[in-house]
């Protein structure tokens, strides 16, 4: 009681006190509040509740997306529907909307097993990156794509899409910045090549992920290599690496509650042991696999061999009953199969098909029929399914070690207290500019002005409103900031932005706490991306290894 007074009661005083904020600043709040969700459900509820009243498109876009980020999956696919049906054709220049409400309830579809209903959300959402130019998302996206395309048994046109992924996240330090999707990343163009055939390219990732995630400390994925490497002894006919290799990845993989690689250990394990002579243990794995089938309702393809091999063995000791139990069950796989993976069903090397199955199930309820009559006991309970599905997809980024000496060197810059050129010393280019004395001052006094009060984190200012401003016209703003500046308009307001924003890092640590995208946006900046690529440009560092290693320096 005492628990539920004390939340009831802060979330009422933050009610209470919310009324005044401004849109960025319940943002704010949202994002520095993500890991209390009772907390940041008030500033999403609020935020959408007066987009509404506003009437304003994006607004209400940025409330559905707030609360389907930190909701359950059934109520964040309803968000990202809305999403949809309040953004789609009416934002035209918007990057962020539709595509966000497509991406979410693609993941959401992906991890119900919708393979088909996911692939067309992804396919419609890497329409718009690709048309928006948004070359992350794209990638990522892209990346989602190849996991159904391997899933479909589209291995050759998936192994594409990985090595691509990879060269990204290459291309763009993401193996410094981002590591752990790096790992994921290479994961999968591993298990890729495994499932084209190419082993030892399979292995080279493998070595190369193992000990990137040695390096990074990532238990998990260096987990899910040994794995993967287990499999690939399997099929080199090194049975006793392989197990050896799947048995030290199962616990954490367990712990990960990655149900269908799980299945997939117990699958190689139960190959294994079977190709060691050891029927009666390799029987007991393949039965692992039909339980983890039973909990969560699908298996991949490549695990409907464990109903062949049991159906076999018992077919072999004369066991009726198990007999039945097991092919029922590969008739009830095979169903979800052919829903869950049309394109992929009909190419199946199976040694059973369909027709066949059912004769021979036929006959076997006759036979237990006249020899026992709770067998139709056995058969009344065969066809009861539980539908989960657990999927390792996304892990949260972490940063890594990059570009020290740089993040050094502008600590150091921050630390000395610079002087800008004076007015007095700026006047000498007025006959460069051709400008008159009088013009060229108030120009200077009025952007001196400008960045004294900070007016450029108003991500609304344009150059001819701060000209406006000034008293003068864009022409000779122009003029005065590309030859005192030294750069044009856009990289002048780039600059003062990154610059803020980096002092403001250094010096306020609750600042630290808040989102890339939070943070780009108190600094002017209309998207994460665009501030990102800025701060770059600007400082050689991106924002995410700065605050790291500001926090990890005790700055």
């Amino acid at each position: 009681m005492f628990s539920f007074s004390s939340t009831s009661s802060a979330q009422q005083r933050i009610q209470d006190s919310i009324s005044d904020l401004s849109y960025q600043e319940l943002a704010n709040h949202f994002y520095g509040n993500e890991d209390n969700k009772e907390v940041a459900i008030v500033y999403a509820k609020e935020y959408l509740n007066r987009a509404k009243r506003d009437n304003d498109v994006i607004r209400i876009a940025d409330g559905y997306f707030f609360i389907s980020y930190i909701s359950d999956e059934s109520i964040a696919i309803k968000y990202a529907d809305s999403i949809i049906l309040k953004t789609q054709g009416k934002v035209p220049n918007n990057k962020f909307y539709p595509l966000q409400g497509h991406f979410i309830k693609a993941d959401i579809l992906y991890e119900q097993r919708r393979f088909k209903e996911s692939l067309d959300h992804y396919v419609e959402a890497f329409k718009l990156a690709e048309q928006n130019e948004d070359i992350e998302t794209k990638f990522l996206v892209e990346h989602r794509i190849g996991l159904i395309k391997s899933r479909l048994g589209y291995n050759e046109e998936a192994l594409q899409i990985f090595k691509n992924y990879v060269k990204f996240n290459v291309e763009n330090d993401y193996p410094e910045i981002y590591n752990s999707n790096y790992l994921i990343a290479l994961f999968a163009l591993s298990d890729s090549y495994r499932r084209n055939k190419k082993i030892d390219s399979s292995t080279y990732i493998n070595k190369i992920g193992y000990k990137e995630s040695i390096l990074s400390n990532d238990v998990l994925m260096n987990h899910y290599f040994k794995f993967n490497e287990g499999v690939n002894e399997f099929h080199r006919a090194n049975y006793l690496a392989s197990i050896d290799s799947i048995n030290k990845a199962i616990p954490i993989i367990r712990e990960n509650k990655d149900k269908p690689n799980l299945a997939e250990s117990f699958f190689y394990l139960g190959k294994s042991h079977m190709k060691l002579q050891n029927k009666e243990l390799a029987m007991s794995y393949f039965r692992k696999v039909d339980s983890i089938f039973i909990d969560i309702g699908d298996i991949h393809p490549d695990l409907r061999e464990s109903y062949e091999i049991l159906i076999n063995q018992y077919r072999n000791e004369g066991d009726l009953e198990k007999q039945l139990i097991y092919i029922e069950r590969l008739i009830k796989v095979d169903s979800i199969l052919n829903d869950n993976y049309k394109y992929l069903y009909d190419k199946l090397n199976k040694g059973y098909d369909t027709p066949s199955l059912l004769s021979e199930k036929e006959q076997l309820i006759h036979s237990l029929t006249n020899r026992n009559e709770s067998a139709q006991r056995i058969i009344m309970i065969l066809f009861s399914i539980s539908f989960l599905f657990a999927l390792l997809v996304f892990l949260y980024f972490k940063r890594n070690r990059q570009y020290k000496k740089k993040f050094e060197l502008l600590i150091k810059e921050l630390n000395v207290e610079t002087k800008s050129r004076s007015i007095e010393n700026m006047e000498k280019t007025d006959k460069d500019m051709g400008l008159p004395t009088e013009i060229l001052q108030t120009i200077l006094k009025g952007l001196n002005h400008f960045e004294n009060n900070h007016d450029y984190i108003d991500n609304t200012v344009t150059l001819n409103g701060l000209a406006k401003t000034i008293g003068s016209n864009s022409a000779y703003v122009s003029k005065v900031i590309n030859t005192v500046k030294q750069k044009n308009f856009s990289s002048y307001l780039n600059d003062l932005r990154v610059t803020f924003a980096t002092k403001k890092l250094q010096t306020d640590k609750t600042y630290r706490k808040f989102t890339i995208k939070a943070i780009a946006l108190e600094a002017g900046f209309k998207s994460p991306e665009s501030f990102s690529k800025a701060f770059f440009k600007k400082n050689g560092i991106y924002p995410s290894f700065y605050i790291k290693h500001l926090e990890k320096n005790d700055i």
